[in-house]
């Protein structure tokens, strides 16, 4: 069985850095964490850690007044899940990594109860291509986390352009500061949902065994800068795919269709155009 499908061509593109000194993410910005590979603040990357099934991960909320000085904040949830078939407890290792920093760091954090198996850990990060390879741990000096207010973990003596790996696990997180960081904004364009535009699932071929593809496609900026129509690689192709031989994955036979997207205004970070 030949499969089309719709891939999305706007590539992750650094445009720009900028050293910035006394650096701090307070997390005041709504995010939608429904994408599993959201991002909690522009510059940043996330590594998403997984089981087999989809609910098998880390619960991220966005909560709008439980921060410092009731301001916006993230919530963890728990760094595993329980296997049914192992009857076992598996350990993820899903990260929120911050822009290259240096010199001192720290983050607010407090315990979502008061009875929770709550943590926070750093490691260092690498990038391999478009992966992160998770390093050593970084130690520091614990502070003890209430349940009542947030508390300031420090880490210090950190060297020029480190990424950090945040894992936590059943906190609140707010207001990471560095002494120094390199943050690094990203073009990005995710395909949120496509609906076929066919009355049944049947399609009729013409005479020469071809027929025509149509769909509405939803698009979202999942970048940190505007994307306005004519910029490069801001399009969607029509693939031909065929099955990689030995697994249930697919990969491109061929491009069949390259569409320029035209919305009539710059799509902002977050935002979603249908098309």
């Amino acid at each position: 069985m030949k499969k089309l499908f719709l891939l999305n061509m706007l590539a992750a593109l650094a445009l720009g850095a900028s050293a910035q000194g006394g650096y701090k993410a307070d997390f005041n910005t709504a995010v939608d964490v429904s994408d599993p590979a959201f991002k909690p603040a522009p510059g940043w990357s996330h590594q998403v850690s997984t089981g087999s099934y989809s609910s098998q991960k880390v619960t991220y909320t966005y909560v709008s007044d439980n921060g410092v000085d009731g301001t916006g904040c993230i919530q963890v949830g728990d760094q595993f899940y329980h296997d049914w078939w192992e009857d076992a407890d598996v350990e993820l290792n899903d990260l929120l990594i911050t822009p290259a920093v240096s010199g001192t760091v720290t983050l607010q954090a407090m315990k979502t109860s008061s009875t929770s198996n709550s943590s926070v850990k750093f490691y260092k990060m690498t990038r391999e291509g478009s992966s992160w390879v998770m390093g050593e741990e970084i130690a520091y000096v614990d502070p003890g986390l209430m349940s009542i207010d947030y508390t300031e973990i420090e880490l210090t003596g950190i060297a020029a352009d480190t990424y950090i790996g945040i894992r936590a696990q059943n906190v609140y997180i707010d207001d990471f500061t560095a002494t120094t960081a390199n943050v690094v904004l990203q073009r990005a364009l995710t395909i949120t949902s496509v609906v076929p535009a066919i009355a049944d699932q049947n399609i009729d071929c013409d005479e020469n065994n071809q027929f025509e593809v149509k769909a509405t496609v939803k698009v979202k900026n999942s970048g940190d800068l505007d994307l306005t129509s004519g910029e490069e690689g801001y399009n969607l192709q029509i693939a031909l795919m065929k099955p990689v031989e030995g697994t249930m994955d697919y990969e491109v036979e061929r491009i069949l269709s390259t569409q320029a997207i035209t919305p009539t205004w710059p799509l902002a970070p977050r935002a979603m155009k249908s098309w």
